[in-house]
């Protein structure tokens, strides 16, 4: 819904796999579940991050977050929901190194 409304202008949607830190249970469509993520995500011009944080708590879900939005071509952003100057660059190998396996676009 956040994506497709226009209420509070944005560009990326940050931290889109966050749910697994508060849920250890991951539904078994979760492949179709991120890829119609970025579908809404493209159609609507927005980015979905690859969050340092979550490469942390749930690294195999931002790994199926990458393959989802190379699908589909959706923008990602690295690391752009940082609340601390030392936030910024947390992960980012990890997902310069996504962005480059599959190839993604980055916003």
């Amino acid at each position: 819904m956040a994506l497709e409304s226009s209420f509070v202008p944005f560009k990326v949607l940050a931290h889109p796999v966050r749910m697994s830190k508060g849920a250890s249970w991951i539904p078994e469509e979760i492949n179709e579940m991120l890829t119609d993520l970025s579908v809404v995500a493209k159609k609507n011009g927005k980015a979905l991050e690859l969050n340092g944080n979550d490469i942390d708590y749930n690294p195999r879900l931002v790994r199926l977050l990458a393959p989802a939005c190379s699908k589909t071509r959706c923008l990602v952003s690295l690391g752009s929901d940082a609340h601390y100057p030392k936030d910024v660059f947390r992960n980012v190998d990890i997902a310069i190194r996504l962005a480059d396996e599959f190839k993604l676009e980055l916003a």
